[in-house]
């Protein structure tokens, strides 16, 4: 890879060693911002190793250390993202309501994964599909789809925090190309980070819905949002979500992560209203 190339020799030209596992993962943070508009490889590059370096020598002033192991840059030098949560990324589901959904579950399972691709120097890109989320309105989908994005950011999965939402009504045109171009557009906004489609049952429905849907799955196999560059997260009621999932194989086999969030009881109710009173006190 040329990147990798390029940065082998700027840091030998530095008198540095880079570990294998640091130079893929400086890559793989280059790779997921190509999703974002107006990147530029070179400068890229060129202010990422600038921020290693920098981090690198902090660490060394810190410490106190000399000799040969100076040298060595190591994947504790390549600075916080922007946006990314500050220490333990999973302490953004600190506050998340339990509905059984298995959420919090499920992104400690993807947390041990980035783990485990770091420390043998494999780049994090595919490692995490798209999203159904199932439930009734008021159930947590939005709030837990931001939480989500959060955490994706956090583990460098995605370039960005930002989470586009909008609705598969608002997706759906009222004439041929207008349901394209609604994709388009929103998928554009999303590029990076997260797009949420509540109700999304409705794009697989009428002629306009099924090209919306068809625009969306085609986008996705896009250089720009492949890979895990850009998530999706299709959101409903439970049984139109599936209605929608059996009648299109092409859906099926590019969302292939669940999360039902079930209906919550009253004391969970009266739990989130006695926190956020307790918030809400200077």
């Amino acid at each position: 890879d040329e990147l990798l190339a390029i940065l082998t020799r700027k840091a030998r030209a530095d008198g540095v060693h880079l570990p294998w596992q640091v130079k893929v993962a400086i890559v793989d943070r280059l790779a997921k911002r190509r999703a974002l508009p107006h990147f530029g490889n070179a400068g890229a590059l060129m202010t990422a190793w600038s921020d290693v370096k920098r981090q690198h020598s902090a660490r060394l002033l810190a410490g106190g250390g000399d000799g040969a192991l100076d040298r060595n840059v190591s994947l504790v030098d390549l600075p916080q993202r922007d946006g990314a949560a500050a220490g333990d990324p999973l302490s953004l589901l600190d506050d998340l309501v339990d509905t059984g959904s298995g959420l919090g579950s499920h992104m400690r399972e993807l947390a041990a994964r980035v783990r485990l691709r770091q420390r043998e120097g494999r780049p994090l890109s595919d490692l995490i599909g798209h999203f159904i989320f199932t439930g009734a309105p008021g159930t947590g989908k939005t709030v837990s789809a931001r939480k989500l994005a959060a955490l994706l950011h956090s583990f460098g999965v995605l370039a960005t925090d930002h989470v586009e939402v909008t609705s598969g009504n608002d997706l759906t045109g009222e004439y041929v190309g207008q349901s394209k171009t609604k994709v388009g557009e929103v998928m554009s906004r999303a590029r990076g980070g997260v797009l949420f489609v509540d109700e999304a049952y409705a794009l697989g429905g009428g002629p306009y819905g099924v090209e919306a849907m068809e625009k969306l799955l085609g986008m996705l196999t896009e250089p720009e949002y492949m890979d895990g560059k850009t998530v999706v997260v299709l959101a409903g009621y439970k049984d139109e979500m599936h209605r929608m999932l059996d009648a299109n194989v092409g859906l099926k086999s590019r969302f292939t992560e669940f999360v039902h969030f079930g209906d919550w009881s009253p004391k969970q109710c009266t739990e989130l209203v006695q926190k956020a009173a307790a918030d809400s006190v200077p």
